[in-house]
C-alpha cells in the first residue's frame, strides 16, 4: 500500500483545484407567532436552506430595539425539522443584536431547520388598540422565494383584527380566519435587502396581563398606514404615466433602432469572420511526451484565452508542490492516526522543507541543486514560500494547516484565491517573455475597436433615442459587448498550436490503449508525467491507467526517496490499485475559495418601525 499512499500525496494537491464558489437560498420560510396574554410571543420558524457547496453553520441576528420599545429575545433551540434531531447552537449578544448560531453538515442538498424562541414584550397594549409590530424576515438575507407568516392571538379578536404588511416585494396574500383566531400572510420573491414586516392591530382586552401604556393610538396607527398606502398609489400613478410616454416614443423610434441594431449585429459578424476565428490547424490525436519542458505550474495559466483562470491556476499550485518534492526541495512524510481498537482512521501528510529547498528560498542555491537538473523558477519559489512560511511554521506544513490557511477569508476572497489570481498573471507574462505572444495582436485591436464603437453607438442612442433604446439598443449593445469581448479574442497561431499539443498530451494520459502502445519506456518517467497530469486535472485517470500498466508488465516500482511512507510494506504495483479511492476526498481539501454570501389589512413598501430585523447568513 505504500505506493497508494504516495500517490495519495500527489492527489492531495489536486484538492486545490476545487475552487468552486458556494451559495444558498431559501425556497421557503414558515413562521408562527403565538401571542400570549402578557404581551410576549412564542415563535416557531422552519427555515428551508437549498445549499450549493459545503456548509457547516448558520446564524440569525435579531435587533432588540424598535420604534415602539425594546424587546427581549430568548433563543430556545434549533432542530432538524425532518428528523427532529436537536442541533448544537450558541447564543450571544452583539450590541443591540441577539444572535443565534447553529451547526450542521450539508453539501449540495436541501435542509430544513426548526427554530424556537420567545420575544419578550412583543405586543404594545394601549387603551384602544394592541399592536404587534415585527420584522418577521430580517433586513438582509439570502434569496428568499416564499414566506408564510401566521399570527395567532391569545383569543379570537372579532372586535379588532387588522394586519398590514410592509416589504419591497410584490403584494402577496392576506387571510384572516372567519372566527378571527388567526391571520396568515404569504408573499413571494423577497429581495435580499428587504425585510417583511407585519403590523397586527388587535383588541387590547385579550392582552389583559400586558402592561397598558398611556394614550389612544389606534387612529394614529391607521393614519400612518394610510400614508404608506398613498405613497404606493403615487408610485403606481407615476409608473403608469411613464409607461404612456414610453409607448408614444416607441412608435417614433422603432425604425431608427432597427437600423442601428442591424448595423451592430452585421459589424460583429464581419469582425468575427475576419479576426475572431481561431487559426486552422491539422489535427493531432496524441502527444506521447510533454510538448514543451515547462514548469508544470505554467501549463494551466496559458491554456485559457486572454487571462489565466484562477480555477485552473490552482491546479498549477498543486503541481508545483509535487514538482518541488520531485526535485528534492520538499520531503513528504506520511503519518497514520489510529482510531478505536487500533483501526487506522485517516492519514495525514506533512510537507517538510529540505536543506536544498531552504537554500533555494534563501538565495544560497547554485544551479546544480535539484535532483532532476533544474532549480525552481521565481514563481515556483513564491508558491513554495507560501506553502512552508505562510501556511506552515517555516519548517513544514500539514494538510490540515494548509487547508485552514487556504480557506481563511480576507475581505470577499479566500487567501488562496487572492494568491492564484496574481500568480496566474505572472506565469502568462513569463511564458510570453520566454517564448511567444499568446493572444493575436490584430485580434486584440479589432476587439478594442468593436467595443469602442458599441460604447459610442449605445451612448448616443441612450441620449437621443430614449426610451426605446433603454429596452432595445442599450441591452443589445451590452449583449454584443459581452459576445465581442470573448469571441473576437483569438490566440496567436503559435499559441493555438501550443494549446492543441497540450490537449493531445492530456488525451494520451487519459487513454489506456495509447499509454499501452507507448511501450515500457513510459514507466520510468511516471513521476515527471504525474506532475503534468496534476496540472492538467487528469491525475486520477492517469494513475489508474498507470496502475494497470505496472501490473500488466510486472514492472518493479521503486520507492521515491522524497516520500516517507508510514507503512513498512513494500512498494509494489498491487499497492496502486486503490489509489482512485483517495481522489474525491483529496479534492475537497480546499473546497471554499470564495466567501459565502451574507444574507434581513394590505401590502406596502413603507414601515420599518417594528422590532426584529437584522440579518442572517450561513457558511
Amino acid at each position: 500500500m505504500r505506493v497508494a499512499r504516495f500517490i495519495a500525496t500527489a492527489l492531495v494537491l489536486l484538492s486545490l483545484t476545487a475552487a468552486t464558489a458556494k451559495e444558498y437560498d431559501h425556497p421557503l420560510i414558515e413562521q408562527t407567532y403565538r401571542l400570549l396574554p402578557n404581551g410576549d410571543a412564542e415563535v416557531e420558524e422552519i427555515r428551508t436552506f437549498r445549499f450549493s457547496g459545503s456548509f457547516s453553520w448558520a446564524n440569525l441576528k435579531r435587533i432588540t430595539k424598535g420604534q415602539y420599545g425594546n424587546y427581549g429575545i430568548e433563543w430556545l433551540g434549533v432542530w432538524d425539522a425532518d428528523s427532529g434531531e436537536p442541533l448544537r447552537y450558541s447564543r450571544s449578544l452583539e450590541g443591540e443584536y441577539a444572535v443565534l448560531r447553529w451547526e450542521y453538515q450539508a453539501k449540495d442538498t436541501t435542509r430544513r431547520f426548526r427554530l424556537r424562541y420567545r420575544i419578550r414584550d412583543a405586543v404594545q397594549r394601549y387603551q384602544d388598540v394592541a399592536q404587534f409590530y415585527w420584522k418577521a424576515i430580517e433586513d438582509e438575507h439570502a434569496p428568499l422565494q416564499r414566506v408564510r407568516i401566521t399570527i395567532i392571538p391569545p383569543a379570537p379578536s372579532p372586535e379588532l383584527f387588522k394586519v398590514f404588511v410592509h416589504s419591497k416585494a410584490p403584494p402577496g396574500r392576506l387571510d384572516i380566519a372567519g372566527d378571527f383566531s388567526r391571520a396568515t400572510v404569504e408573499q413571494a420573491d423577497i429581495p435580499t435587502d428587504s425585510y417583511v414586516e407585519v403590523r397586527a392591530m388587535l383588541d387590547p382586552a385579550i392582552f389583559a396581563s400586558a402592561l397598558q401604556q398611556p394614550g389612544k393610538l389606534y387612529e394614529a396607527f391607521l393614519e400612518e398606514e394610510r400614508r404608506f398606502a398613498e405613497r404606493e398609489l403615487r408610485k403606481a400613478e407615476r409608473r403608469r404615466r411613464i409607461e404612456k410616454v414610453i409607448g408614444a416614443l416607441i412608435l417614433l423610434e422603432i425604425p431608427i433602432v432597427l437600423v442601428l441594431c442591424s448595423g451592430l449585429i452585421g459589424y460583429l459578424v464581419v469582425t468575427y469572420n475576419r479576426y475572431g476565428r481561431e487559426p486552422a490547424l491539422p489535427d493531432i490525436e496524441y502527444e506521447r511526451e510533454p510538448p514543451r519542458d515547462l514548469p508544470p505550474a505554467v501549463v494551466p495559466s496559458i491554456l485559457t484565452q486572454r487571462a489565466a483562470n484562477p480555477n485552473e491556476v490552482v491546479k498549477g499550485f498543486s503541481a508545483t508542490v509535487l514538482e518541488a518534492a520531485r526535485l528534492g526541495y520538499v520531503r513528504i512524510e506520511e503519518t497514520e492516526k489510529a482510531g478505536q481498537l487500533g483501526l487506522v482512521r485517516n492519514t495525514e501528510r506533512r510537507y517538510v522543507l529540505t536543506p536544498e529547498g531552504r537554500a533555494v528560498l534563501t538565495g544560497e542555491a547554485s544551479p546544480s541543486l535539484g535532483r532532476k537538473g533544474r532549480v525552481l523558477e521565481p514563481f515556483e519559489k513564491q508558491a513554495l514560500r507560501l506553502l512552508i512560511f505562510d501556511a506552515g511554521d517555516g519548517e513544514s506544513v500539514t494538510e490540515t494547516e494548509l487547508r485552514k490557511w487556504a480557506e481563511k477569508t480576507e475581505g470577499s476572497k479566500t487567501r488562496m484565491l487572492r494568491f492564484v489570481e496574481s500568480w496566474g498573471k505572472q506565469m502568462r507574462r513569463w511564458f510570453e517573455r520566454t517564448y511567444f505572444r499568446l493572444d493575436d495582436p490584430a485580434s486584440e485591436k479589432a476587439r478594442h475597436r468593436f467595443l469602442i464603437v458599441l460604447l459610442i453607438v449605445g451612448g448616443i442612442g441612450t441620449v437621443l433615442l430614449l426610451p426605446l433604446s433603454l429596452f432595445t439598443l442599450t441591452p443589445l449593445s451590452v449583449i454584443l459587448a459581452i459576445i465581442g469581448a470573448t469571441s473576437l479574442s483569438r490566440r496567436s497561431p503559435e499559441a493555438a498550436r501550443e494549446v492543441q499539443r497540450w490537449d493531445a498530451f492530456k488525451r494520451f494520459m487519459t487513454d489506456f490503449s495509447a499509454m499501452r502502445e507507448a511501450g515500457p519506456e513510459l514507466l520510468p518517467l511516471w513521476e515527471r508525467y504525474l506532475v503534468y497530469a496534476v496540472s492538467l486535472g487528469v491525475a486520477d485517470k492517469f494513475l489508474r491507467h498507470l496502475a494497470n500498466l505496472v501490473e500488466e508488465r510486472s514492472y518493479a516500482m521503486t520507492q521515491p526517496n522524497w516520500y516517507v511512507s508510514s507503512s513498512a510494506k513494500g512498494f509494489s504495483a498491487d499497492s496502486m490499485a486503490g489509489m482512485t479511492s483517495f481522489v474525491q476526498n483529496l479534492q475537497n481539501l480546499t473546497s471554499a475559495l470564495s466567501s459565502s454570501t451574507s444574507s434581513g389589512g394590505g401590502f406596502s413598501s413603507g414601515g420599518g418601525g417594528g422590532g426584529g430585523g437584522g440579518s442572517s447568513s450561513a457558511g
